[in-house]
């Protein structure tokens, strides 16, 4: 009995100490899952609060990118175009040599924009001589009001400088006149197809417009209806009309030129997402007046004008334009012994760069 009592003791004592041994056990085992649950929690806190100053730094880094930078939000245009006009059998030698170069900037609602036109008259291109010329500097701008699904509404204001040079023997050698235009512009949509669209030109001449064969104000405005039948092709049928006249004074070098003007726009894919535009059109005068002042009369020319523009889009934002044009005039008022029918033609090519 005295054996078996000790061993029961014995084995009494084991438990106890096990069971002590398990309890401290699972108490550093808890004591580390709460460590490491800390940890853990820390951790994940850190990598929040890290990816948040991030995040701050980087809009504070973008803000001020978006500050610094004077050109962010605009887009531009820069061209050249060159234009000749040629009357055929007229004493213009080789007609008129036109170049000009162009820049125009965008942003949001506003446009700027400005024109540098050379035009040289008598031009021969066997020795590249000129007689008189002209250099004009436009500077101009515009603000778009409104432009939705409906309707559009836009103003245009524009000054010029026209700075002549006589080689003919006019007196004075140089000279110089000054051009304001105000134009508005709009469109309105009848449907999603058929709209109405068009612009209005008002015009002032300063400074020396008599001598250099110009009216004191013009009117100038072409309107019509368009209906897009898809993206492929649509039409537009405009009336137009230019009225020049001079306020209290003579009726020298004023005009009435009306015309109806059709076009049809054509896009194709021939070098796939570079779209090239083709526009035949067409200009048929029904009016052309201009004060004859050694007649003292008004001479009336009806006109007929066919046309074709092709547009091509380049890679890296560069476009190319290319325009002809053959222009049958018949004076109806002319002296006995002139010729009352000529024949008109007109070139156009252009580069530009978009960004």
């Amino acid at each position: 009995m005295t054996k078996n009592k000790l061993t029961y003791h014995k084995v009494s004592d084991i438990i106890i100490m096990y069971s002590g041994v398990h309890e401290n056990l699972t108490k550093k085992v808890m004591n580390m899952k709460k460590k490491l649950l800390l940890v853990a929690v820390f951790a994940l806190l850190s990598i929040s609060l890290s990816a948040k100053e991030t995040d701050k730094t980087e809009a504070v880094t973008e803000s001020r990118n978006k500050v610094t930078s004077p050109w962010d939000g605009w887009h531009g245009t820069f061209g050249i175009l060159q234009e000749t006009e040629n009357v055929e059998g007229s004493g213009d030698k080789d007609g008129l040599y036109e170049p000009s170069v162009y820049f125009d900037l965008r942003k949001g609602k506003w446009s700027f924009g400005m024109t540098n036109y050379n035009e040289n008259h008598d031009f021969d291109y066997s020795d590249w001589t000129r007689g008189n010329y002209l250099n004009r500097l436009e500077l101009r701008a515009h603000y778009q009001f409104t432009d939705n699904d409906k309707y559009a509404v836009g103003l245009g204001a524009a000054l010029r400088n026209y700075q002549w040079f006589h080689k003919d023997g006019t007196s004075p050698t140089t000279t110089n006149n000054r051009w304001l235009n105000i134009q508005p512009d709009w469109r309105y949509n009848f449907t999603s197809n058929l709209s109405y669209e068009g612009w209005l030109g008002l015009y002032s001449m300063f400074n020396d417009a008599q001598e250099n064969g110009y009216s004191d104000k013009e009117l100038e405005t072409e309107s019509g209806l368009k209906y897009k039948f898809n993206d492929f092709i649509s039409v537009r049928l405009n009336y137009y009309l230019d009225r020049g006249w001079n306020l209290g004074g003579p009726t020298e070098n004023s005009f009435n030129n009306q015309q109806i003007r059709g076009y049809v726009p054509m896009n194709f894919a021939f070098f796939g997402e570079k779209t090239t535009t083709i526009t035949p059109y067409f200009r048929q005068g029904f009016i052309n007046k201009s004060w004859n002042a050694g007649a003292n009369q008004a001479n009336n020319e009806i006109d007929t004008r066919l046309g074709l523009r092709i547009d091509q889009q380049l890679p890296a934002g560069f476009a190319v334009s290319l325009e002809y044009a053959y222009e049958m005039r018949n004076q109806q008022d002319s002296a006995p012994g002139q010729k009352s029918f000529s024949k008109f033609h007109y070139t156009g090519v252009g580069l530009s760069y978009s960004f």
